[in-house]
């Protein structure tokens, strides 16, 4: 790949000419990794450009966004979790009763009130968006927020309102990140005029019509839209606040990406996830700053960035040793055992076979999968301590979410959108499996969302997505083994959709198809996650390196 200056644009090349269809697992071509230029996506986008020029192409990513909205509420149209069903209802009513207790309630009270009716559990800042949230539905109509009476509240304005919140969040958090990821990122693997990792803070970058695809099918993604939107959560906010922190380690702005990760952290607790690859992605760049004096200097800054960030998000809570201790016991729940449900990790797979969670004690299973977890993770967090590169990192940041889902403790299905997050950041460099991934990721919250009654969307949305990036017919230009091995999995995943759509289990059986899933899902994740890892460890080299030109050694910033 030839190196850019931090200030020079290029026009982009010949769409048709000097890109290849698309890459495999294992290509070693040297040619640049793009998408299936024949999908939908990208014949859109470079329609877009040849009849409207460039003024047309600089609205393509606004349409792609209003295009994105339009799926998301009509996702909303259908019903959420526990819709109907009380007394509990489900996570559509945790999340409205977050608002109705942080409206009302003093802060002391945010994580001891009646814990046994959807407590709240998650950090501060999820707590501080319930508050506006409630603050907004009591000013519309108080009835919807209500201490107490209003349990289980159902009408159409409120959850009209309910789904407002989810896509408001989306415009101003979810929607930017992925925005200035296109044209960072995609912009400088594609060879469009995008600038190397690293440039100053407001250079140009060319928006081109494969940027313009990539975006597009990065934010129609099917798995995010129908957990958020269909079942309901927010998980939008601590993905996209963690895209933000890519794109601020991408700019060099350490300080910053470091902030707003743990704001990530702040709002959900699962974004630890990523934790150990940032942190060591974070602790190389230390290393190669230009002089040891650099070097600690950044080191001390981001920790201070990293400290205060912390304090002001706590910060309501200190006045107690004992309130802060009550939000670290919500948060990290170990009383709730290894899993959730029939989740698609590996200790569920595996439990009819080594029935763990009989034979060994709770301080044992913890002790046993964090163990696992952190071997899991460690070869490429060295990797990213050796050579700190940010394309190395959306490995590290896969490989690591990947193994926290398949090994940790308390592990329920809707974290696999955690992976899911960085392996869609790779969508042009890995053609054949983010489309193999995220189809068995959706494939395996098939219990849950069957359960939430949006099969309609769910099946919808996936086949809207691989219809626009071409992904029916990409897998047909993979290597022989990589070929057959995801064809072979589509096959049985559609027979285990079947089957469990249309045909009752065996009585004496009642999760014998969710089994099936999970044993099917555990195993293509498992697979990923050795991949994963071994591409952001310099094997299986793809058609782009892993280390950025210009990024052996950093200059020193004012905004680090």
């Amino acid at each position: 790949m030839p190196k850019h200056s931090a200030r020079t644009r290029h026009g982009p090349p010949s769409t048709q000419s000097s890109l290849p269809k698309a890459s495999s697992f294992t290509s070693s071509s040297s040619s640049p990794p793009s998408l299936d230029l024949e999908c939908p996506a990208v014949q859109w986008a470079t329609t877009v450009e040849e009849t409207g020029g460039q003024v047309a192409q600089g609205l393509a990513p606004l349409v792609v966004a209003l295009f994105s909205l339009l799926l998301r509420w009509t996702t909303g149209l259908w019903p959420y979790s526990g819709a109907g069903i009380p007394p509990m209802y489900g996570d559509y009513e945790a999340q409205r009763h977050w608002m109705e207790l942080t409206w009302h309630l003093p802060m002391t009270q945010w994580y001891r009130y009646d814990l046994q009716y959807w407590g709240l559990d998650y950090p501060p800042l999820t707590a501080y968006v319930s508050w506006v949230c409630g603050a907004v539905g009591n000013w519309i109509n108080p009835a919807w927020v209500a201490l107490d009476v209003s349990r289980g509240y159902e009408d159409g304005p409120s959850k009209t309102f309910m789904r407002a919140t989810v896509l408001v969040t989306d415009i101003l958090i979810y929607l930017p990140a992925a925005y200035g990821f296109a044209r960072r990122y995609w912009a400088y693997t594609l060879h469009e005029g995008g600038v190397r990792a690293g440039s100053k803070p407001g250079t140009s970058r060319t928006f081109s019509p494969l940027s313009t695809a990539a975006l597009l099918l990065f934010l129609t993604q099917p798995a995010l839209t129908i957990i958020d939107h269909g079942h309901f959560q927010y998980n939008s906010v601590m993905l996209g606040l963690v895209l933000h922190a890519y794109n601020a380690f991408w700019d060099r702005a350490y300080g910053r990406g470091a902030v707003l990760f743990t704001l990530a952290l702040g709002f959900k607790q699962m974004a630890l996830y990523y934790a150990l690859p940032i942190f060591t992605f974070l602790l190389g760049r230390c290393y190669r700053q230009r002089s040891l004096n650099q070097g600690l200097r950044l080191l001390v800054r981001l920790g201070l960035s990293v400290t205060l960030t912390i304090v002001a998000l706590l910060l309501p809570f200190l006045r107690s040793i004992r309130d802060v201790q009550q939000v670290f016991i919500r948060i990290f729940p170990v009383g709730r055992g290894l899993y959730e449900d029939k989740v698609a990790n590996l200790w569920c797979a595996l439990g009819p076979v080594l029935r763990l969670r009989e034979k060994l004690s709770q301080p044992q299973l913890v002790r046993l999968s964090a163990i696992f977890t952190l071997v899991a993770c460690l070869p490429v967090c060295i990797g990213l301590l050796i050579k700190p590169s940010p394309r190395k990192l959306i490995y590290g940041l896969a490989s690591s979410s990947l193994a926290f889902f398949l090994l940790s403790y308390q592990v329920h299905e809707k974290t696999i959108l955690l992976p899911i997050l960085p392996i869609s950041m790779l969508l042009v460099n890995e053609p054949v499996l983010v489309p193999w991934f995220i189809n068995t990721a959706t494939f395996s919250m098939l219990p849950l969302l069957k359960r939430d009654g949006v099969i309609v969307p769910l099946l919808t949305g996936w086949a809207l997505w691989n219809w626009l990036g071409g992904y029916f017919t990409t897998v047909i230009r993979a290597p022989h083994p990589v070929r057959w091995t995801v064809l072979g999995s589509y096959l049985v995943m559609g027979v285990a959709l079947i089957v469990d759509l249309f045909i009752p289990p065996p009585g004496r059986l009642p999760d014998l198809w969710t089994m099936a899933n999970v044993a099917i899902s555990a195993a293509i994740f498992s697979l990923s996650w050795a991949y994963l890892t071994a591409r952001g460890l310099g094997y299986f080299a793809g058609p782009f390196p892993l280390e950025e030109p210009g990024m052996e050694v950093d200059e020193e910033r004012k905004d680090q």
